[in-house]
């Protein structure tokens, strides 16, 4: 076995496997020893499925060695949010309103992953119900951000758990949602690389909603090349991101609001990745986006369409059982009281 496998980009695992300088077998049961003993408090996955990812190791063993991978991701293993349906395991979504939730099926885009090869290492600790970015949940367990060894700081959320199974290498990638946020947050305070993917493009069947008309399913990853590939496998399309043409693409830099209180370091950086990719033939305009400050405007009026599905779906539950529930999170949902999704509907 390899140290060096914890903090390997997941297609770095690939290519070792597809070259057959490591087993899948063998990638599974390191990251699995590691779980069990760095995450003896369960505060990274709230469930570790160990005989579905040996078993799914064992058949990518077989079809490395037959010459037939799926993918290139075919044997490495993946943690998974706790929103996300897998067969035979509860989805709370990290929340004592749904601890009888038991997922008959996979969720499609669990399905779809699992058809590529990857191995399902288990499910991870988030946000109650997804309502929140800073990862914290006293019920179900609050990882701790891998940066500061000394002080348990925030681990930025709703996908907490997700960030951190990657960032401690408790997990070569993994796939979260993002309705506001939740995918972002967590990759940029641990380090990593979190795709927000457009509304649609990767199926939210048999994942638990917050926004339906604003979730998304995105990974959290070690490079962009391995959000690219998980984009791709679990959204069912194909990129080869290496083979495009810049010349033939134009990218809008909006003047308004995009910069607006920026550290310093961050505007820099994303300024220098501007000028690199127009370097390259990426043709960059900049402009005013006045949509941005309308959006900016609707978002904090009151009820957000987030807020408003949110209590929609489940205001009732909430009112009900509030003592069940992180106080946070609760008066989170609460705040659609004044502009429920019906009221949006109507106009």
């Amino acid at each position: 076995m390899s140290d060096d496998w914890a903090h390997q980009p997941a297609l770095a695992l690939g290519a070792a496997i597809e070259s057959g300088r490591a087993d899948p077998r063998d990638i599974t049961d390191y990251f699995l020893d590691r779980i069990a003993s760095e995450d003896q408090d369960h505060s990274v996955y709230v469930r570790v499925t160990a005989e579905r990812a040996k078993r799914e190791a064992a058949e990518a063993a077989d079809r490395a060695k037959a010459g037939f991978r799926r993918s290139p991701l075919d044997g490495v293993p993946l943690s998974w949010k706790e929103l996300f349906d897998v067969a035979g395991e509860p989805s709370t979504a990290c929340s004592n309103l749904l601890t009888d939730n038991i997922a008959t099926k996979d969720a499609l885009a669990v399905d779809r992953l699992t058809r590529a090869g990857a191995v399902l290492l288990g499910k991870t600790t988030m946000t109650e119900l997804a309502f929140s970015g800073l990862g914290i949940n006293p019920i179900f367990g609050t990882p701790a951000n891998p940066h500061d060894p000394d002080i348990a700081r925030a681990p930025g959320g709703s996908s907490s758990g997700a960030g951190v199974s990657v960032a401690r290498g408790l997990a070569a990638a993994a796939m979260g949602t993002d309705t506001g946020g939740s995918v972002r947050i967590p990759a940029a305070w641990n380090g990593l690389v979190g795709l927000k993917t457009s509304w649609g493009r990767v199926p939210l069947d048999g994942t638990v909603p917050l926004s339906p008309s604003l979730d998304t399913i995105g990974p959290l990853t070690h490079t962009v090349a391995d959000a690219a590939t998980l984009f791709s496998l679990s959204s069912g399309t194909t990129a080869d991101i290496h083979n495009v043409s810049l010349k033939d693409h134009a990218v809008l830099v909006p003047d308004n609001l995009a910069f607006d209180g920026l550290d310093a370091g961050i505007a820099k950086a994303v300024e220098q990745a501007i000028h690199t990719l127009g370097a390259k033939g990426l043709r960059i305009v900049h402009k005013p986006l006045l949509t941005l400050d309308e959006i900016q405007t609707l978002a904090w009026e009151g009820a957000s369409i987030l807020i408003a599905e949110a209590y929609g779906l489940w205001g009732a539950d909430v009112e009900r059982r509030q003592n069940d529930m992180f106080a946070s999170v609760a008066s989170r949902f609460m705040m659609g009281k004044r502009g429920s999704a019906p009221d949006l509907a109507a106009g």
